[in-house]
């Protein structure tokens, strides 16, 4: 089976294997899965726009867009990876950033914010989990060489219950007949995320790279952000404790020298899951300790620690959500030996 996808001033027939199966196999669309914004005015390239930050969030874009895209059906879906963070416990919003052609049906546009679990085949998006109505009004057009789009926010709150895994996708349904465009950062220095793009309303999916093969300003991540809903939690950093992955797990530490010096551990942030542990100067370092978020992969949070030391060390790691404790002992006198717990504690 094959269908058509634009390439620069022609077009490039794009084939797809189809695997067989004993079910129904519901039938793709005619015509481009993806078609960009610059090829729809003639251009060979587009220069960035700088948009607003909106309400902040998780943004993989680099705050520019070098061009725009749109699945040309009445329900065409583009939906992005989304890793939420470990004491994510809903989304207060979404925030699209979009443009038009001037010739567009209308100068607003009507569309759904749609969420998919990553759970379906390979991690490809799986069961439907919310579907938001939202308008964007008074919508920008391109019509030149730099690409205009504003950024539309839609509250979300209590429609979307998160699943157990922190990975979602989150993206915009819309009739993308009418002329309107979801902008692309196609910036080098901007990190690939994870995308798809549906011509059957969710039925089967294709990846963004495989049907967008825009050669001047590739796909590296849509103008789609997420406003996560942070929990509270109990932990609150200090000089002795680590606050990691959100603030939900606290680590704490004590040593024991073999002449008999004893106490608690220092610590110093590094990243939001890293910290490391100082005993007898700030100079010295004792040890490294991350607690990582492998929810999507085994339903657990993963503690991994490194030493520097052989003096007797006891490591603490509490989660404040659920109140579960690990803990983990280097006997004196003995190298510190790694620790690569990856069943530490239960998600979410």
């Amino acid at each position: 089976m094959k269908a058509m996808a634009r390439y620069g001033n022609g077009w490039l027939a794009v084939g797809f294997v189809l695997a067989l199966c004993l079910c129904a196999v519901p039938a793709l669309a005619a015509g481009p899965a993806q078609i960009r914004l610059s090829e729809r005015l003639g251009l060979s390239s587009m220069v960035a726009q700088s948009g607003p930050d909106c309400a902040g969030g998780i943004i993989y874009d680099d705050g520019s867009f070098e061009d725009a895209t749109a699945v040309p059906v009445a329900n065409g879906i583009q939906v992005m990876s989304f890793d939420l963070p470990a004491n994510a416990s809903g989304v207060q919003q979404v925030c699209v950033a979009l443009t038009r052609l001037s010739n567009s049906a209308s100068t607003d546009l009507a569309f759904n914010v749609v969420f998919y679990a990553a759970d379906g085949p390979s991690g490809l998006p799986g069961t439907m989990l919310a579907s938001v109505p939202g308008t964007a009004t008074a919508v920008p057009i391109t019509n030149g060489a730099t690409v205009n789009v504003q950024f539309y926010a839609v509250t979300i709150g209590s429609a979307l219950t998160l699943p157990a895994a922190r990975t979602i996708y989150a993206g915009l349904e819309f009739d993308g007949t009418q002329g309107f465009f979801v902008a692309i950062d196609g910036s080098a220095a901007t990190p690939v995320r994870p995308a798809y793009v549906s011509k059957d309303g969710g039925l089967s999916w294709l990846a963004e790279s495989s049907v967008d093969t825009n050669p001047t300003n590739p796909y590296h991540a849509f103008g789609i952000r997420v406003d996560p809903i942070l929990a509270q939690t109990n932990c609150v950093p200090t000089t002795t404790a680590l606050c990691l992955q959100g603030n939900r797990f606290k680590v704490e530490a004590t040593f024991q020298a073999p002449d008999g010096t004893a106490g608690s551990a220092q610590t110093v942030q590094l990243t939001p899951d890293t910290g490391y542990l100082w005993f007898f100067a700030a100079s010295n370092v004792e040890a490294v300790v991350k607690v990582l978020d492998g929810c999507a992969l085994n339903q657990h949070f993963w503690v991994f620690a490194g030493g520097l030391t052989n003096v007797q060390t006891t490591i603490k790691v509490t989660d404040t959500q659920t109140g579960a404790v690990k803990t983990y002992t280097n006997p004196q006198n003995k190298p510190f030996q790694p620790v690569q717990d990856t069943s530490a504690l239960s998600c979410p």
